[in-house]
């Protein structure tokens, strides 16, 4: 699915300062008017079967709820008609914008790992490619959905109103209005640290089991320090996502899945709950009580 690659990048990224202090995915927003309280979940983008074993608590929560909210509902998406946004204009092309060797790399990675020829992917946005790296070695191939779509089904099981907290399109336009030349510099990078990508991913993992937030915080900043890609990628949609949550827990209990690096540092989501007048309590697992 298109939509999980895009998912596959925001693990790694948030560029400012955590505030976060406790190590808890899950936290309770209440106060500033709400009759009842909301709860926003970190997830990660993955489908390790250690992650849908869901803490106790995370079913607590999403059970005292009415509505799930999460960053794009697949069942949505039309993907067709999304097609032609991820083409970059006319005269652009990977092949000329990449040094022979790296080019030569990304060619053999795609023959050999994904088996779809790199020329097909020539006028396609850089950040697209990587996400297919990413995609690769961070999703196991098997039939497991992502963390995030295990949520959503469980919601739907129990029968709650489901909405979307970002458009398709949104998402989209966050990734193109990067620079070329800025993606180009990060799928360079990509391509030159393959052999530690694995291993990279398994410290993400890692820090998330723990709910290490901070420690995710300090990951992602070491992966990539690009300002718009910060800018574009998440200050933009936390703004964005922070104003559709408020508006939705106006009228619902809200159960809020986003990937938890959307959660700390001065322009996360639980800092602006925070200074805009809201309660946030971080909720342990119930194996920690």
């Amino acid at each position: 699915m298109l939509t999980n690659h895009f998912l596959q990048i925001f693990i790694f990224l948030l560029l400012s300062f955590s505030t976060s202090a406790q190590n808890s995915l899950l936290w309770e927003i209440s106060a500033n008017g709400l009759e009842k309280p909301s709860y926003i979940f970190g997830t990660v983008h993955l489908n390790d079967p250690k992650f849908l074993d869901l803490d106790p608590s995370v079913s607590e929560a999403l059970n005292k709820t009415d509505m799930f909210a999460m960053e794009l509902v697949p069942d949505s998406i039309d993907m067709l008609s999304l097609m032609g946004t991820i083409i970059m204009t006319e005269g652009n092309s990977i092949k000329e914008m990449l040094p022979d060797e790296y080019y030569r790399k990304i060619k053999d990675f795609f023959d050999d790992e994904i088996g779809i020829p790199i020329v097909l992917f020539d006028n396609v946005y850089p950040l697209f490619l990587t996400f297919m790296f990413m995609d690769d070695y961070s999703v196991k191939k098997d039939t497991l959905p992502i963390l995030d779509i295990y949520l959503y089904k469980l919601a739907l099981e129990k029968g709650k109103k489901i909405r979307a907290l970002e458009k398709p399109e949104e998402q989209i336009d966050a990734i193109t209005s990067i620079p070329v030349s800025s993606q180009i510099e990060i799928l360079k990078s990509e391509i030159a640290n393959l052999d530690s990508n694995e291993r990279d991913m398994l410290q993400f993992i890692e820090l998330y089991r723990k709910a290490d937030l901070d420690g995710l915080l300090k990951a992602s900043y070491d992966y990539s320090a690009n300002k718009s890609f910060h800018e574009e990628l998440i200050v933009k949609r936390n703004k964005t996502m922070f104003q559709r949550c408020k508006k939705l827990m106006q009228s619902y209990p809200v159960f809020i899945a986003v990937g938890a690096l959307h959660l700390p540092g001065g322009k996360g989501l639980l800092e602006f709950f925070r200074n805009d007048g809201y309660a946030v309590k971080a909720i342990m697992p119930e194996s920690e009580k």
